[in-house]
């Protein structure tokens, strides 16, 4: 089926714009909060925290829109094998098993991984309920 334009011989061309958030029109105050600072004007001390850098020995588990800890359930093996897994963390991921492994002695060491490249904790055995606990009073 052709459009009423091709049919008529003429052909329709979209154009896209693009706009950029940190250019400004000139003489225009709208939206001049928006707009980023540019990086000849930020200084170090404003980027991180001398007193406390974040990275090594600290993290921070992000809740999702609704207010829920990343903390879910999965079976592995064909439903016979479950696994717990800690997502959406950012910082330190393997201080943040050390010290969930301290307020949980009674799961091994030995079921605990951690995924550096994907910022994640897998636990073997389902262990949501009492690492959602420590969280929730964490975070």
């Amino acid at each position: 089926m052709m459009s009423a334009s091709m049919r008529s011989g003429l052909h329709v061309m979209r154009v896209g714009v693009r706009y950029q958030s940190t250019m400004m029109i000139q003489n225009s105050t709208r939206n001049a909060k928006i707009l980023f600072p540019k990086l000849s004007e930020i200084s170090m001390n404003e980027l991180v925290s001398e007193t406390k850098p974040f990275g090594k020995g600290q993290y921070f588990v992000e809740r999702s829109q609704t207010g829920n800890l990343p903390v879910y359930s999965d079976t592995k093996g064909g439903g016979n094998k479950f696994v717990t897994e800690i997502r959406r963390i950012q910082g330190d991921v393997i201080q943040l098993r050390n010290d969930l492994q301290e307020k949980l002695p009674y799961i091994p060491k030995k079921n605990w991984k951690v995924l550096t490249q994907s910022q994640k904790i897998i636990i073997k055995g389902d262990a949501v309920k009492q690492v959602k606990g420590i969280l929730t009073k964490t975070f």
